[in-house]
């Protein structure tokens, strides 16, 4: 008799346990992000888009709202299409979206001491204080010499060489210290290597490995593991990004002892400040990072700036004239005149603004959330992916900087124009961006020409 009691007794029990775990797990799911629907297991696998994906989450949130939940193969990705949200979430609750998922592509690639792809912890934090440091608001006025010096050469050579992309090149002399010489520069080849690793293997988090890691065991010709071929032709690129800097800065060290002091960087003030016992690898991590960081921020936004002068001829005549008449023809524009040309000012926030609403949200690296947190009302769960096409950069200030001293210098000294067809008709180019990592414009093909012999001799003289 006492059987049936314990066994009833037992079902009893486990009913409640049941029936409490289910509604806590219907009041947790209805708490959740709202999203489309998927299918089960795989999810919302087949309705990631593949392109231009920005637009398509922009759509998404018109029905579900800012904050939304897919799932892809049992990973949760909350998609933040708003800026308040990114702040609120991102910026305001650090301390829980600082972690990265782990990516078994950039992983196997070498990225690992980069601050991009650190997890969060006490490596990460030192990381982001070194940027911090040396990015700071204040910090970015000491570049301003060498980013004026910068845009002067960037523009001679857009004269001299107009089908070459130097304005890729301007990001990165603040932050490392050096002058690119002539198109066979190491530092010009870097770059294009870098440029080369993104285009290749893609944004993180979208690569079959960081979904599967098991396939890094499989032979790269096997069906599917394309990415495992990708990670041995470009591991030795992504170790010499790491090296390069650091091994150039130490010997441009050596070589000025008798001649005078190596130019400002982030490496050398590193190099210099490091203590024994000191992790040489971390300065490697944090100076690849920073130059990574520049090249396809900078590139895109010059290349929109040069669209936008081709297809609005109007509006670089009127920042010409302000120029004109807050400059005059005598000197170039320096960083002292930015208060004055508040036109200027608004093609380089409209730039910027294109920028923002031509990057892939997909080419951000995500962020994890290391703890359950209710954001309005919304359940962030713990571990889910964050993806967000706004936030806050810790290059901003120089970056800003680089870029308005560049603007400024080319519409002082420059015309952009079209370039005429075979029967000289005009060619308009279209207003279209490339798809994948580093977005830009698909046709930039234009006439740089100097305005006047007056400016031509300006900036010859100015990038000597």
């Amino acid at each position: 008799m006492a059987m049936p009691v314990v066994l009833y007794s037992f079902i009893s029990f486990m009913a409640v346990i049941i029936l409490v775990s289910f509604r806590q797990h219907r009041q947790r799911t209805s708490m959740l992000p709202p999203g489309p629907p998927g299918y089960p297991l795989i999810g919302h696998l087949l309705q990631m888009p593949t392109k231009d994906p920005a637009l398509v989450f922009h759509e998404w949130s018109k029905t579900y709202g800012p904050v939304m939940l897919l799932k892809v193969l049992g990973r949760s990705m909350i998609i933040l299409d708003s800026h308040q949200a990114a702040v609120d979430l991102l910026d305001k609750k650090g301390a829980i979206y600082s972690d990265r998922p782990k990516f078994k592509l950039y992983e196997l690639l070498g990225w690992t001491s980069s601050l991009t792809f650190l997890q969060y912890g006490e490596k990460f934090n030192k990381h982001r204080q070194m940027h911090q440091t040396y990015l700071s608001r204040s910090k970015a006025e000491d570049f301003k010499p060498i980013q004026t010096q910068e845009a002067r050469t960037l523009v001679q050579h857009l004269i001299e060489s107009p089908r070459e992309k130097y304005e890729k090149l301007m990001s990165r002399f603040a932050t490392a210290g050096h002058r690119i010489s002539s198109g066979d520069d190491p530092y010009l080849r870097m770059s294009n290597m870098v440029y080369d690793v993104f285009i290749k293997t893609g944004p993180p988090g979208r690569s079959p490995l960081d979904f599967f890691p098991l396939l890094q065991h499989l032979p790269p010709w096997f069906p599917g593991a394309k990415h495992v071929g990708m990670v041995q032709t470009w591991r030795s690129t992504v170790r010499e990004l790491h090296d390069y800097p650091v091994r150039m800065v130490k010997a441009q060290r050596a070589s000025t002892l008798e001649h005078g002091e190596a130019s400002p960087s982030f490496v050398l003030e590193h190099l210099e400040r490091m203590e024994e016992g000191d992790d040489e690898d971390d300065l490697k991590g944090a100076a690849a990072t920073m130059f990574a960081a520049g090249e396809a921020t900078t590139w895109t936004t010059l290349s929109i700036f040069i669209l936008a002068m081709i297809l609005h001829p109007e509006c670089q005549a009127k920042a010409q004239k302000e120029i004109d008449s807050v400059v005059g023809d005598l000197r170039l524009p320096e960083f002292g005149d930015r208060g004055s040309l508040p036109f200027v000012e608004g093609i380089l926030q409209e730039t910027l603004r294109a920028y923002r609403r031509v990057t892939d949200i997909l080419e951000g690296v995500p962020h994890r959330a290391m703890e359950n947190n209710v954001y309005n009302g919304m359940l962030i769960p713990k571990g889910a992916v964050i993806l967000a096409n706004i936030r806050i950069c810790t290059g901003q200030y120089v970056a800003d900087n680089s870029l308005w001293i560049a603007i400024a210098s080319i519409l002082a000294t420059c015309t952009i124009t079209n370039v005429l067809d075979e029967s000289g008709q005009i060619i308009i180019p279209e207003r279209t961006m490339t798809e994948g990592p580093g977005r830009h414009p698909t046709d930039i093909r234009c006439v740089i020409s100097p305005r006047s012999p007056r400016a031509k001799t300006l900036i010859l003289e100015a990038a000597v």
